[in-house]
């Protein structure tokens, strides 16, 4: 995988001819996902709809920690008691920011610059990291206040960020946490998209546009001749990078078999339904994809089948039949 500052890659990748080029495949991912914040977090954003920001403290070094934990960090006693802070504070450090990044609150761009700041909130041990409003440059030391979203629903991004502020007192207050009604547990359902460019190298080029030709290639070691199907750039048995290309051929011995569904699934390919795991023939290893013949048992001999129009990527092969 290719990182965004690896300008050398970059560079080296225009200078290529097409032929040299290494097969990039842009993917983008779809996660759905629930994030429990058990009791400790479940109690915390319960008070963020109130607009309250609340820490939880050590009993045995009195250390109170924004957002909360469950064991103390400094002497690993479990935390207890709760204590109402903030919401002002004092700036413990601060970075100017000149490269322009997505807002994780809103999904838009944050102006360039912008300041991010850790604050140490009344009545805290710890510091909360978030962005700076305001056209003034700050200083070490400066005081601050939370700025709160207009409609609150106990989630983090009720929390916009800090703004300056000339003073403020202390507001910490020791409460008990009996004195408010227990908090339902706090699941949290989002989805991320994740869009990335993964770069397969020399190896995978000539895997797959061999692919493209109907010839399934593998690399065997020349250190222990162990052969591997798809191709690893180093001997999974000896560590050897020392390989040579061999032909394999399209037939193999079905080993194991996984039918996903019984019957036809509108919407899904019927060579979806299940996979194949067979030995190819000449080779000690394995290989998986799909089954295009559903009377498949194992034992049975099959062949693989090459679409029909090939791109260069592992679905140019079709799945086995008989």
């Amino acid at each position: 995988m290719v990182g965004c500052d690896d300008f050398k890659f970059k560079e080296r990748f225009k200078a290529m001819s097409p032929s040299e080029r290494l097969n990039s495949v842009p993917i983008s991912m779809e996660l759905t996902y629930n994030y429990c914040g058990g009791e400790h977090f479940s109690f915390f954003f319960d008070r963020l709809k109130e607009r309250r920001l609340f820490g939880v403290a050590c009993p045995s070094c009195k250390s109170v920690y924004v957002p909360p934990r469950p064991f103390c960090g400094s002497c690993c006693v479990r935390t207890s008691g709760w204590v109402e802070v903030g919401p002002n504070g004092t700036i413990e450090a601060c970075s100017e920011i000149f490269l322009p990044i997505l807002d994780p609150s809103t999904g838009l761009q944050r102006k360039v610059p912008h300041t991010m700041v850790l604050v140490r909130l009344d009545g805290t041990h710890s510091c909360l990291h978030h962005v700076l409003h305001g056209e003034e440059t700050p200083q070490i030391g400066d005081r601050v206040e939370l700025l709160f979203a207009e409609t609150c629903v106990g989630h983090m991004k009720d929390v916009l960020g800090f703004r300056r502020k000339e003073s403020s007192p202390d507001l910490r207050r020791e409460i008990s946490k009996e004195s408010f009604p227990s908090a339902e547990p706090m699941v949290v359902t989002g989805q991320v998209k994740i869009p990335f460019s993964f770069t397969m190298g020399d190896v995978g080029r000539e895997f797959f546009s061999q692919l493209k030709n109907q010839k399934l290639k593998a690399l065997q070691c020349k250190r222990c001749n162990e052969v591997h199907l798809p191709p690893t750039r180093y001997c999974k048995s000896c560590m050897s990078q020392d390989q040579s290309w061999i032909d394999v051929k399209p037939y193999g011995l079905l080993k194991g078999l996984v039918y996903i569904s019984d019957k036809e699934r509108e919407g899904l390919p019927r060579e979806a339904m299940g996979w194949a795991l067979v030995e190819m023939e000449g080779l000690k290893s394995s290989f998986l994809h799909y089954i295009l013949d559903r009377g498949l048992k194992i034992g049975d001999h099959v062949k693989l089948q090459f679409q029909e129009h090939r791109v260069g990527s592992i679905l140019d092969i079709k799945g086995f039949c008989r």
